[in-house]
C-alpha cells in the first residue's frame, strides 16, 4: 500500500477532487439529456440550457483542477468556488422551471 504524501495526507483531497469531477460530469450529462429528447424540436430555451450546462461543466472542472493542484485558498479561488456553487443552483432552477413547459 503506497504511503500518503506528506502534503496530502489521507484520502480527503482525492475525494474532494473526485466530487468536482462528478459535478462537471453531471453538467455534461444533463446538457446532453436536454438535447437528446427526440420527440421535441430544438427550442432556444432548450439549446440555451444545454450550452449553459456545458459551459458550467468546463468552469467547474477548471475550478476543481485549480483547487486540486494545492493552491492556497485565495480570495480569487474562493470567488470561483462560490461562482461554481451559484452556477449549479441556477442551472438546477432553470432546468426545473423548463421541464413543465417541455412536455
Amino acid at each position: 500500500m503506497p504511503r500518503p504524501l506528506p502534503d496530502r495526507p489521507g484520502l480527503q483531497p482525492e475525494r474532494t477532487e473526485l466530487a468536482w469531477e462528478r459535478t462537471a460530469a453531471a453538467f455534461v450529462v444533463n446538457g446532453l439529456l436536454l438535447l437528446a429528447r427526440p420527440h421535441e424540436e430544438f427550442t432556444a430555451a432548450r439549446v440555451g440550457l444545454a450550452v449553459a450546462a456545458l459551459v458550467a461543466a468546463c468552469f467547474v472542472a477548471r475550478v476543481g483542477r485549480r483547487r486540486a493542484r494545492g493552491r492556497a485558498c485565495t480570495r480569487g479561488l474562493r470567488r470561483q468556488i462560490h461562482a461554481a456553487a451559484a452556477a449549479t443552483a441556477l442551472f438546477a432552477a432553470a432546468a426545473t422551471a423548463y421541464l413543465p413547459f417541455a412536455a
